[in-house]
């Protein structure tokens, strides 16, 4: 394949991104769809467009997690020359921020349900990620990073198994959810 070929992890990214801008589009419009006025349409979408965005973020995490992962105990065997970049600056750039995101998911009021619980779900790997820069501010990068290879690879399954099902589950909830904001929208209540 040439460099400039598309991978599948860059096609579900832009079939996510395009979803969601033409769900996003379509709700900004402020036209009625079919019986539904505006508004309903916007409570059906809503939920949807911030799912999506959501599922954007776990592609990006489990996209992620192994290449860190790799450059990790790359770096760590045969030193930062093999990967150009040193244990601190992956532990600066890719690991740490991780907790700030998902935690972020969690806690924003203004996410709606299926977002919420995602982020919850996300919760193993921001104790893995606080645990990491907790050992990298008392002890290094070294004992840092073994910490996070140590906590990937011992939930590897979590992120396999447990990961895609929740976010399905959470598809399905943000499509009823949507549903019911949208009955509601249409009642008028």
């Amino acid at each position: 394949a040439s460099p400039s070929s598309p991978t599948l992890s860059s096609k579900l990214e832009n079939l996510l991104i395009g979803v969601g801008t033409f769900l996003e589009a379509r709700a900004l419009s402020n036209k009625p769809l079919g019986p539904l006025p505006p508004s309903a349409v916007h409570a059906f979408v809503f939920p949807l467009h911030v799912l999506l965005l959501t599922y954007w973020i776990i592609l990006i995490y489990l996209l992620t997690l192994p290449t860190t992962l790799y450059l990790v105990v790359k770096t760590s065997l045969l030193g930062s020359n093999s990967t150009s970049c040193t244990l601190s600056q992956l532990i600066e750039t890719s690991i740490t921020p991780t907790s700030t995101v998902a935690s972020s998911l969690m806690n924003d009021k203004k996410n709606c349900l299926p977002t919420r619980v995602i982020g919850l779900a996300l919760t193993p790997l921001v104790i893995i990620t606080d645990l990491t820069t907790s050992l990298y501010a008392n002890f290094g990068d070294f004992l840092a990073s073994g910490m996070y290879v140590f906590g990937v690879l011992i939930t590897w399954w979590y992120w396999v198994f447990v990961l895609p099902w929740v976010a399905g589950v959470m598809g399905w909830v943000g499509v009823i959810y949507g549903g019911c904001l949208s009955l509601i929208e249409v009642a008028g209540v």
